[in-house]
């Protein structure tokens, strides 16, 4: 999407809400906190010029970083749950759907076949899943490090930002982007003029993202470096494990251990494959875990998958080890294919 674009996108998506009379905001499930400022923030936008009644819905809660950071700004939002679907006396054909940071169905949770048999609009950085396809409008530009820039680039000429607005959208940034790691130009932009805006502290920011890892997550750790395997293609280690919870916790924890692609497998009320990289080898080799890996698990799983390049997943239904080991098949077969070239 090219940069001008954006207030006109904006202007469409205010076109479409004005035709309801409800619209529910939402995002994946343990929603981030880049996910939590798109919603926040677009909301506030949204109900400025739009006379609809607004929920923010999620499928099912928010992260503990989130948490902190609703805690820490002493924000007064209500989140409602799913049952709020189920219990509006509004039919279908008055509502709409604003769907943020989220490319499959599968990561909706309890909200995916509301949403899914409704009208909707994505607003994502991902690379494109099958929300896209049936939405009434997809704004989606997989080249921004964080959804929180979207929202900014669609409304910063039409919305005057509060401090908390600021902060919100720039540790959405922060955190995807893990401290501007895999931030560009244009990230770097947009952050400054956050930074500009009059009662913003940054080091208050990155307090809000500072966290204690708690002891369930530190077990869940250890036992995936406990069941640790790993193949070696060149001199490119991809590691791999199972544990019951944490998996993207866990596969950062493999890379730190010395892997270059890590993919971590949990199975709860769902099968889960994790896959991160090291962002020096995905630009080397020239491959997306997003485009050219979870999209394929999450068929193979019946279920959805998507992500970026360094970072992705896919869920569905299934035998978790075999999961595993078919998304380990699919990253040894492509990056030996990346080598050949």
């Amino acid at each position: 999407m090219l940069k001008r674009n954006y207030e006109n996108m904006f202007l469409k998506i205010i076109r479409i809400v004005n035709e309801y009379n409800s619209i529910f905001f939402t995002s994946h499930k343990n929603v981030d906190p880049d996910g939590l400022a798109s919603l926040l923030v677009l909301k506030k936008v949204i109900d400025y010029y739009s006379r609809a009644s607004s929920y923010i819905v999620l499928p099912e809660g928010m992260n503990e970083v989130s948490k902190k950071i609703v805690n820490d700004l002493d924000l007064k939002t209500v989140f409602y749950d799913p049952t709020l679907i189920t219990k509006c006396s509004m039919r279908t054909m008055d509502s709409v759907y604003i769907v943020v940071d989220t490319s499959s169905s599968e990561q909706l949770g309890a909200l995916k076949n509301a949403i899914v048999n409704s009208n909707y609009i994505v607003i994502d950085h991902h690379a494109a899943g099958d929300l896209e396809k049936n939405s009434l409008l997809a704004v989606v530009d997989s080249t921004r490090k964080a959804s929180s820039e979207i929202v900014y680039m669609l409304t910063k000429d039409l919305y005057s930002y509060s401090a908390v607005d600021a902060m919100l959208l720039l540790a959405g940034i922060i955190y995807d982007t893990r401290r501007f790691l895999i931030a560009d130009p244009l990230t770097l932009w947009i952050a400054g003029e956050l930074l500009r805006i009059e009662g913003v502290n940054y080091r208050r920011v990155l307090g809000m993202l500072q966290t204690e890892m708690d002891f369930s997550e530190r077990i869940a750790r250890l036992k995936a470096a406990q069941r640790l395997r790993f193949v070696r293609v060149d001199n490119i280690i991809i590691a791999y494990s199972y544990i019951g919870a944490f998996e993207g916790s866990s596969a950062r924890a493999l890379l730190d251990l010395g892997a270059d692609i890590a993919v971590v497998a949990s199975s709860n009320d769902e099968t889960r494959v994790v896959a991160r990289a090291k962002p020096s080898i995905v630009r080397r080799l020239g491959i997306s875990l997003g485009r050219d890996i979870m999209v394929k698990v999450g068929e193979y799983l019946r279920g959805g998958g998507g992500g970026h390049d360094a970072a992705a997943a896919a869920s569905g239904r299934g035998d978790p080890i075999k999961a595993l080991e078919y998304t380990v098949e699919l990253i040894v077969d492509l990056v030996k294919k990346a080598l050949k070239k």
